[in-house]
């Protein structure tokens, strides 16, 4: 996630925590759980795209560099060979020469022509040291290279169809979020401190030093506002101060 899809998602945690210690006030199959359920459910999609997202790319990056390297290590072997042919005039030398840097279809494009001009010398590569398999260890590094290429490609369309889910996600819950606005203000409108909570949980931003401690709890069967004992383990400082209200932000 960047930055912005980072708060949001800090946000989403708060206001499902909200939803948590206030859930007496909004009933299972009420307008207001339901909300609460869309928020907690844009959470979840934000943190599992993250992670797929973020291991469909290092599995990709990971596959390519490395057979990358071996089809690199394998062609510098084919062209100092072939150099030390020329010397005996055995083989045309200048048909293995090896760019010192490149992209991968141009790699891919040098490394199919290596194993075409070496095949009718494969004797002499062997001859001077290189295995009795290099052709076909050729070949078989140029085609899993090839398919890491491939693999990339797949991820890089997996990553975009992974943020298009985070984007919705991110939509569904703010739209959640803008709803639960008026919801809350109606169900604890008699409860000016459990209302400011709720401003301060339903903002995007950065972390600001005042603490979080989080309004008492009114029990739903009197105006009388006092929070059941959770433990006494009132959540840690470090919320977020806005950086856009989420009543004017826009995912587009």
């Amino acid at each position: 996630m960047n930055s912005v899809e980072t708060r949001r998602y800090e946000m989403f945690r708060r206001v499902d925590q909200f939803g948590g210690d206030y859930a007496e006030w909004f009933p299972e199959g009420s307008v207001g759980r339901q909300a609460f359920g869309r928020v907690r459910a844009a959470s979840t999609e934000l943190a599992t795209h993250t992670v797929e997202r973020r291991k469909m790319r290092g599995e990709a990056v990971d596959s390519k560099a490395r057979t990358r390297a071996s089809l690199t290590d394998l062609l510098v072997r084919v062209r100092r060979t072939a150099q030390v042919m020329a010397v005996k005039r055995i083989g045309p030398e200048e048909r293995f020469d090896l760019p010192s840097r490149s992209s991968s279809l141009t790699l891919l494009a040098v490394a199919k022509a290596f194993a075409d001009h070496a095949e009718p010398f494969a004797a002499d590569f062997i001859a001077h040291g290189m295995p009795a398999t290099f052709m076909a260890d050729l070949r078989a590094a140029i085609a899993d290279f090839e398919q890491a290429m491939q693999r990339r490609a797949n991820g890089q369309s997996g990553v975009a169809d992974s943020r298009l889910r985070i984007r919705a996600a991110i939509i569904d819950g703010l739209a959640a979020v803008r709803e639960l606005d008026a919801i809350v203000a109606n169900v604890l409108s008699g409860d000016a401190r459990a209302l400011q909570f709720w401003q301060h949980e339903r903002r995007i931003g950065p972390a600001r030093a005042a603490s979080r401690q989080a309004a008492p709890v009114t029990p739903a069967v009197t105006l009388t506002h006092t929070r059941p004992d959770a433990g006494g383990d009132a959540r840690e400082a470090g919320d977020a101060q806005a950086e856009r209200d989420a009543r004017t932000d826009h995912a587009a």
